[in-house]
């Protein structure tokens, strides 16, 4: 009986030594019913489930380490002490270094760390250790070869069931081509695409920056005693090469311009403001702000642009503005420059002019930027206003038609005619703006006078365009949308264009007029006379209306040359089978003289004084107002 109880239990103590030793696959024999084999039982399902436990624990770390070694980021785990612990091998891939190797390193990861970062990852390594996560902080990181990666660090805490502190993990991905995205379209923000030098948003941002110096810097007083000046430099006969060579053309005379800039600006903060503009900041005197500005100019007067067997001999109109108690914003001393610049434009272009606050030219500019902005005031709160002017038929088998004619109602009710704004829409391009709000409700006026069956007698509704709109590559398009949107008749218009206008912008007007005589409108030449090489353009823009000058209406009943050179008009216009229209009949004798050489049509004060466009229907335009 002893011998088959101590055999029972010297088989249990074997299994159990060999369970200690990691032998989990042993099982104790059973043998009857006894003590010994219920202990034998007990210990055989204590082994199933330790078994099961172990193969379970292995499982999952065959799948930890499946997804740990094979993550895309480097992976770290740190004691409590901030001990490396454990890595993943894309270290390797990231940096070149086995997790061996890393595992080796004293105080690791300093070693892989750009020494400038040192200093952010010994804090990041302070945060977690005293439990505070973190993510998404920028280092640099050193590869085994000595370049280095942008790296974006993400940490947090590891405690224990009951909240003990285990240490921390850390994972590190690379950013490296998310950081030169992010610096190229930071880069491009304020950049220029086309010269690589900054652009206005960069230009106005530092212009900010400089004037709000002083207040940032008290404890450098020497930045306050240091005149701020701006140089507005507009590149005079871009066009030219643009129309003669092509855009690509325009594009390398900007690109060479710039570094002729470059040489001469120095130190000062140099941006290209938008298409042939340039933008210069110098921190120096009024004098010596001159100075570089004649300097640039000298520079350019020698300079010949050459493209494809051309040259060119382009010039430079600058203004020069210096910051002062009444220039004391980004807006004021811009302004200030442009003006200059403009002056410079008007008094013979490739010249250097200086911003002077009292002188009366300014005064007459600074008056011109209100008028624009009390222009645009008017345009959004629809101050606008349309009148009329009968264009009267000389022939009784003809119509008289009208031309449409813009008045402003400024802030204080008044009436205002166009020679009060339109020079300050014209020099700071409200021109389309104008022209799109006209003729958007004069088609509107259409409309209703059609829905109410009372449409005027008028056969033609004449709308004058600016050379804003007739380089509006998307004008016509424009015009063919309100027409289709208000559902009127297109031969309800005229449209007036002026000589100069056309003679300007010769290829987009003859594409223009060719687009609307598709669609049924007249085209009227305007202002004829006054234009260069006048008769040539009777051949390039086939109109409908030659409207003569009132240079040489208004005096028609006093002076004979004039009579002999609208002589000579109307001979061409019916050569060309146009009709004619005589401008400015200010009094009965003009008109007596225009019926008898026989002009088509008369338009002044002597017919008709212009009234508010609704009165075309009723009264027909007869009552004057």
């Amino acid at each position: 009986a002893a011998y088959y109880l101590t055999r029972g239990l010297a088989s249990l103590a074997q299994a159990s030594v060999k369970a200690s030793q990691g032998d989990f696959s042993q099982r104790a024999p059973i043998r009857g019913h006894d003590e010994i084999a219920m202990l034998a039982v007990n210990f055989n399902v204590m082994m199933d489930a330790a078994e099961a436990h172990i193969q379970s624990l292995r499982d999952g770390e065959r799948r930890f380490r499946a997804i740990a070694d094979y993550t895309y980021a480097w992976e770290n785990w740190f004691d409590a002490s901030g001990k490396l612990l454990w890595i993943n091998p894309a270290v390797q891939r990231m940096v070149g270094y086995t997790p061996e190797e890393c595992l080796a390193m004293p105080d690791f990861p300093l070693p892989l760390i750009h020494p400038d970062d040192q200093e952010l990852i010994r804090y990041q390594t302070q945060l977690a250790r005293d439990g505070l996560s973190g993510q998404d902080l920028e280092i640099r990181v050193l590869g085994r070869d000595g370049t280095h990666i942008w790296a974006a660090v993400s940490w947090q805490p590891i405690h224990d069931e009951t909240g003990v502190p285990q240490g921390y993990r850390s994972s590190i991905r690379d950013t490296t081509m998310q950081h030169h995205t992010t610096e190229e379209l930071s880069y491009q923000a304020v950049h220029d695409a086309l010269t690589g030098i900054f652009n206005r948003r960069a230009f106005e941002r530092r212009l900010q920056q400089v004037f709000e110096q002083p207040k940032a810097a008290p404890n450098q007083p020497h930045l306050a005693q240091l005149p701020l000046v701006v140089l507005y430099v507009d590149l005079d006969q871009f066009k030219s090469v643009n129309d003669t060579c092509g855009h690509e053309a325009g594009d390398q005379l900007l690109i060479e311009l710039t570094g002729l800039l470059k040489e001469q600006v120095g130190p000062g903060f140099l941006a290209r403001l938008g298409g042939d503009e340039f933008g210069i900041i110098l921190r120096c005197s009024e004098e010596e702000g001159l100075r570089c500005a004649h300097r640039i100019l000298h520079e350019v007067r020698n300079y010949v642009f050459q493209y494809q067997g051309r040259h060119f001999h382009p010039g430079l109109s600058i203004g020069v503005a210096q910051a002062s108690e009444h220039l004391d914003s980004v807006s004021e001393l811009l302004m200030a420059a442009d003006a200059a610049c403009y002056a410079a434009k008007e008094r013979g272009r490739n010249r250097v002019e200086l911003y002077i606050r009292d002188n009366e030219y300014f005064r007459l500019q600074r008056e011109a930027f209100r008028s624009a902005d009390h222009v645009a005031n008017a345009l959004n709160e629809e101050r606008f206003l349309l009148y009329f002017q009968r264009v009267e038929s000389l022939s009784p088998d003809a119509p008289h038609f009208a031309e449409v004619l813009l008045r402003m109602r400024d802030s204080h009710d008044c009436i205002l005619t166009p020679e009060n704004f339109l020079p300050a829409a014209e020099r700071f391009n409200l021109m389309s703006h104008i022209d799109a709000w006209v003729i958007k409700n004069v088609c509107r006026q259409l409309s209703e006078w059609e829905t109410a069956n009372t449409l005027p007698e008028a056969r033609y509704l004449s709308i004058n365009i600016s050379g804003a709109s007739l380089s509006d590559q998307e004008f016509p398009d424009f015009v063919l949308q309100q027409i289709s949107l208000y559902d009127i008749d297109p031969g309800r218009l005229c449209f007036e264009i002026s000589e100069r206008c056309a003679a300007r912008y010769l290829p987009q007007t003859q594409a223009f007029i060719h687009r609307m005589r598709d669609l049924g409108i007249a085209l009227a030449l305007d202002d004829f006379g006054t234009g260069p090489s006048s008769f040539a353009h009777l051949k390039q823009l086939p109109v409908d209306f030659l409207k003569i000058d009132a240079l040489f209406i208004q005096h028609l009943d006093q002076d004979s040359k004039d009579r002999a050179v609208v002589l000579s008009m109307l001979q061409l216009a019916r050569l060309y089978g146009l009709k004619t229209v005589a401008e400015f009949v200010s009094n009965a004798a003009i008109l007596k003289i225009v019926r008898e050489l026989e002009v088509g049509y008369a338009q002044g004060y002597a017919l008709h004084e212009p009234e508010p466009l609704p009165n075309l229907v009723g009264n027909g335009g007869d009552d004057k107002p």
